[in-house]
């Protein structure tokens, strides 16, 4: 049987600690960019989603990917280095990866949200961003914890996600998301408030 596995991280308990504590660097202070040490990508991951899968998964989490990024050689190694179980259905997932067009047009009140007793029983959603799409930026406004005052972001969204996230918040539930382009991630937890044109839409 012929296999696709590819080398995980090179310092298994190390890098999972440096990626763990990175990521949470970028939810605690939203809208700034956080770059991770280099490590190559997989086909249909970026390596900045790649290293968070590797360091966050296992076997009790449940992981969708959007369907087109996905590869035969992804899936391989997917299950192989993060032992998780894939899933078809986006309620079922703790973790999410999808593209900015799919998190825009996907019904975010299907998503796991959390409960008033355990929050943290939410999901993480990753959002990839295409080089190509920086072109398309939005100027957008957040505000909210690990921001003093206010903080300009610019990124390939628009009013679509401002209200598919919108309609998954009810204070503490909701989903935190946290958006990769090559090695680099940006946090945006639920916290946050976002307002597009000057309308707070993303409370």
């Amino acid at each position: 049987m012929q296999t696709d596995l590819i080398a995980g991280f090179k310092q298994p308990v190390q890098d999972a600690q440096n990626v763990f504590r990175t990521t949470l660097q970028a939810l605690s202070e939203p809208g700034l960019w956080q770059e991770l040490a280099l490590q190559d990508a997989l086909d249909g991951l970026n390596a900045a989603s790649w290293s968070i899968l590797q360091a966050m998964l296992d076997s009790d989490t449940c992981l969708y990917i959007a369907p087109e990024l996905q590869t035969d050689k992804m899936l391989q190694n997917v299950l192989f280095h993060c032992a998780c179980v894939v899933v078809n259905d986006v309620a079922e997932a703790d973790f999410l990866v999808v593209t900015a067009a799919m998190a825009q047009n996907m019904d975010w009140r299907q998503l796991k949200r959390g409960s008033e007793r355990s929050p943290e029983q939410s999901a993480t959603m990753l959002v990839q961003l295409d080089d190509n799409e920086n072109s398309h930026e939005m100027a957008t406004i957040w505000q909210g914890s690990g921001i003093l005052n206010h903080r300009s972001v610019s990124l390939p969204i628009d009013k679509a996600f401002c209200l598919q996230r919108a309609s998954a918040l009810s204070f503490p539930l909701g989903v935190d998301v946290v958006f990769t382009q090559e090695n680099s991630l940006m946090g945006l937890p639920r916290t946050t408030q976002v307002q597009f044109e000057g309308v707070a839409i993303c409370m």
